[in-house]
């Protein structure tokens, strides 16, 4: 491309300086005749005083001067080397034939001109013709030429080493990056904690490397979600299915014997299966979550939250407060926010203990609405404040026979609160308990 811009304009800067000295020479052919027909006194030109006092070189410049009368020629006068500029052979390279070609003598430019005097009583007619040589025009425009010509030869060869160069040099980290890749994943041993090797430069390489980096992250934390989540879900299910296998081995060898033990070995069997159920549940609603397409509406949060409170009005372990500032509107799925508002006081009714008090409390801030769901229960330990909402998590102190559950419905909740371009945190309440603070767009009432 550089190359092409060079070439045009050189060929632009040509085409305008060979123009200009051609006007140029034009120019100065009208001098000269001018300068003749001044010399022209009492119908006759001046000749011998016209040569002696107009300086031209005769070496480059040559003057014709014929006078003619009744279509005869009188007389013709030329200056040094005209003669034998007129005895060789041209041709003119112009419609308008300013510029000719003369064999062995070169480029000229030839200027004309027509003056009618009386001389004697007749009408004469005096033609002025001037050649001027172009051959010094010709050679700098050859020296030019071959000038451009060779820059532009230095330029391409210079140009091609210095994109190979440069190729090379971009080529080279891409070539890096490209067999890091090739070698993570032909890898059958994949820890997938691995990431690829990024050059520190060029820098375009080097995002680009990053951003795969990212890339490989997202997918690495996602394939290591997938089989936590089915080696806990296998972990869950194993433990009431060997349950139930055991009782049922148990029935089949001793029932007949010793029919005490069906009525123990059948309730077993019955609670087990119902955990069951409620696993498959929980896994259904946690997979359905993760594909909801929200339709987000104006929602009223505290004819919402009032709604929600009133199905809890018969829990009598657990007493739920409400501080809601007066017309606040969200943008949410209204079905989704129920879920998410009763997902979180279940949590905090199955964490807290007996005759707490849970608070609900929510305001506007600056362009969002803020819903917090305040237990006075078991709280979170700092370590386990990023991990509970990731599917099976249970923190230490939750870890019991008393407490039922799976560590699903929080993973619920944050599924759905992203769906609705929402939030969601856990901070302490002190001096006991946990808030989750909910966060989703506000509109105006």
């Amino acid at each position: 491309m550089i190359v092409v811009i060079t070439f045009l304009m050189s060929i632009s800067t040509i085409t305008v300086v060979g123009y200009r000295l051609i006007d140029d020479k034009r120019s100065y052919g009208q001098e000269v005749i001018q300068s003749l027909k001044n010399s022209v006194s009492n119908g006759t030109i001046q000749w011998n005083s016209w040569e002696t006092n107009y300086d031209i070189n005769t070496t480059s410049t040559f003057v014709s001067v014929v006078e003619q009368s009744d279509g005869k020629t009188i007389k013709q006068f030329t200056t040094k080397g005209t003669n034998q500029l007129l005895k060789k052979n041209f041709r003119t390279l112009t419609n308008g034939k300013n510029l000719e070609y003369r064999k062995g003598a070169g480029m000229y430019y030839r200027q004309q001109g027509v003056q009618t005097v009386t001389k004697n009583g007749q009408l004469v007619t005096i033609q002025y013709t001037v050649w001027m040589s172009l051959n010094r025009v010709v050679r700098m425009f050859v020296i030019i030429i071959e000038v451009i010509i060779i820059i532009l030869v230095i330029s391409l060869i210079a140009g091609i080493w210095l994109i190979s160069k440069l190729s090379k040099r971009l080529n080279k980290p891409l070539v890096e990056l490209t067999k890091s890749t090739h070698d993570i994943f032909s890898n059958s041993n994949q820890s997938y904690q691995e990431t690829l090797s990024v050059p520190t430069n060029p820098k375009e390489v080097q995002e680009l490397g990053n951003e795969f980096n990212n890339l490989l992250g997202s997918l690495n934390e996602t394939i290591l979600k997938n089989r936590q989540f089915t080696s806990d879900a296998s972990h869950e299910l194993r433990t009431p299915l060997a349950v139930i296998l055991g009782h049922t081995e148990l029935l089949k060898k001793h029932a007949a014997d010793h029919p005490e033990i069906v009525p123990e070995s059948v309730e077993y069997i019955d609670n087990e299966a119902h955990q069951m159920q409620q696993l498959v549940t929980s896994l259904l609603e946690l997979s359905r979550s993760s594909n909801v397409n929200s339709n987000r509406v104006s929602i009223d949060v505290n004819e919402t939250v009032d709604d929600i409170v009133k199905m809890y009005r018969n829990d009598e372990d657990h007493e739920i407060f409400t501080n809601l500032e007066p017309n606040l509107m969200l943008l949410a799925n209204h079905g989704n926010l129920q879920q998410i508002l009763m997902a979180l006081i279940d949590n905090a009714r199955k964490y807290s203990e007996i005759d707490s008090r849970i608070k609900i409390n929510a305001k506007k801030v600056a362009s969002n609405v803020e819903i917090r769901v305040i237990d006075e229960g078991v709280g979170v330990n700092s370590a386990d404040k990023e991990k509970i909402f990731d599917r099976f998590y249970r923190a230490d102190q939750s870890r019991s026979k008393d407490i039922s559950g799976y560590g699903i419905g929080l993973a619920i909740v944050k599924q759905l609160v992203e769906v609705n371009h929402g939030k969601v945190s856990v901070q302490d309440n002190l001096p006991k308990g946990s808030q989750f603070i909910l966060t989703f767009d506000s509109i105006e009432p």
